[in-house]
């Protein structure tokens, strides 16, 4: 069933984003977590409304109204889907020169940290450290 294209208005064109799958859509027995960035001392962050997507181009051609390609918007939603005090999260690199590739791995570690993980590991040697 295909939606009706979108009408124009005064020089805008309306376009459909594309549907851009949820986690929940794919395995239907998930079960619901509060997330804790929305509780106690952080609840003043603002959950992200998990139908929102954002546009990959904002320039379309008048009379184009086929599908955008989209990407679901990042950011904490209302509920998580694990039960942060059973995850156990790794962080990985491969190598090479990346400038701010630490701010990058402290950035995770202390957001896990603010949603309740309190196991982080570090994997050395990249990819081999999953074999050594």
């Amino acid at each position: 069933h295909e939606p009706p294209a979108p009408a124009k208005s005064e020089g805008f064109v309306q376009a459909r984003p594309a549907h851009v799958p949820h986690i929940s859509e794919w395995v239907t027995n998930l079960i619901k977590y509060p997330n804790p960035l929305t509780q106690g001392k952080l609840s003043e962050v603002v959950s992200v409304d998990p139908a929102e997507v954002i546009v990959q181009s904002i320039a379309v051609k008048e009379g184009d109204y086929h599908d955008l390609p989209t990407f679901r918007r990042a950011g904490p939603t209302a509920d998580i889907y694990w039960e942060p005090q059973e995850v156990r999260a790794c962080v990985v690199t491969c190598g090479g020169l990346s400038p701010g590739l630490n701010n990058v791995v402290r950035g995770i570690v202390t957001t896990l940290a603010h949603y309740g993980v309190d196991s982080v590991y570090g994997i050395q040697f990249g990819y081999k450290g999953f074999y050594a």
